[in-house]
């Protein structure tokens, strides 16, 4: 993937196949309100809702690693299949793009935690957590 910073709800047709499939699914978990749609500095940002919100940050190998990364996620609509959608979605956009894993980084919770283990993750330590860091790596 060609990474250039972009601003999606200014230029919605940059958005690859990839990209647009998972701004869709974000979109649809909130109801058609998308705040916030930008890849910036090899992240990518999705946020919708109202009152209530859902967000994504994806790393997108930005540390040269191989490796994509779910930095942070919140569904409006918990326990409803937008997870495992998501899941598919990035393993698709990982493998078309040449990824090696796809993780998910500082798992605080039991219910994401719990995500990860029955999604195929495995809990890694990272020489740069601290303490509290829990972070899942799925090979691709």
């Amino acid at each position: 993937m060609s990474i250039v910073d972009v601003d999606y709800l200014k230029k919605p047709k940059a958005m690859s196949t990839e990209i647009k499939g998972i701004y869709d699914l974000m979109k649809e978990d909130a109801n058609g309100r998308i705040k916030k749609a930008t890849i910036f500095h090899n992240r990518l940002f999705l946020e919708g809702g109202g009152r209530e919100r859902n967000e994504l940050m994806l790393r997108l190998g930005s540390t040269g690693d191989g490796n994509l990364i779910i930095a942070r996620l919140a569904f409006i609509n918990q326990r409803q299949g937008y997870g495992t959608r998501l899941l598919e979605l990035l393993t698709n956009l990982a493998r078309k793009e040449g990824y090696i894993s796809l993780g998910i980084e500082c798992v605080h919770t039991d219910e994401m935690e719990s995500f990860a283990r029955k999604n195929g993750f495995e809990q890694v330590i990272s020489p740069f957590s601290f303490g509290s860091e829990t972070n899942w790596i799925k090979k691709i």
